[in-house]
């Protein structure tokens, strides 16, 4: 997260709070974009509240630049989770909210698909018809 110079996309159905706390809350940078994609299917309403409240406190006392969009529907678009810092994409095989709780993986994807990656984050989080406001 800490190696994006712009905007940093967070692509990750159980996205929560807990992983908020664990590798948002100490980002080094705070002028970076970060864009959270989650699901809005697999978040409670009090966890939705819950994140909806740290992104707001975090925020407000650092001046950072955090968002949340939730992706719509039951079957998430999204299968995999991925970081995207900037043009550089790596693939992780569990939530964040699991990861160094499992064995996984964290592979950076290569660069001929990478741009792809990047364009179908940013179409997620543009489109209204693929996620909505957290």
């Amino acid at each position: 997260l800490d190696s994006a110079h712009r905007v940093c996309y967070i692509c990750d159905t159980f996205f929560d709070p807990d992983a908020f706390r664990d590798f948002i809350w100490d980002m080094k940078s705070l002028s970076i974009e970060v864009r959270i994609i989650s699901s809005k299917a697999d978040l409670t309403a009090g966890r939705k509240t819950e994140l909806k409240a740290l992104i707001d406190e975090y925020n407000g006392k650092l001046g950072a630049k955090v968002s949340c969009r939730l992706l719509r529907g039951k079957a998430s678009i999204l299968h995999d989770r991925f970081i995207v810092a900037d043009e550089n994409v790596w693939m992780l095989g569990c939530s964040l909210n699991m990861f160094a709780q499992k064995a996984t993986t964290l592979i950076r994807v290569p660069r001929d698909y990478r741009k792809k990656i990047v364009t179908m984050a940013e179409e997620w989080w543009n489109s209204e018809d693929y996620s909505e406001a957290l």
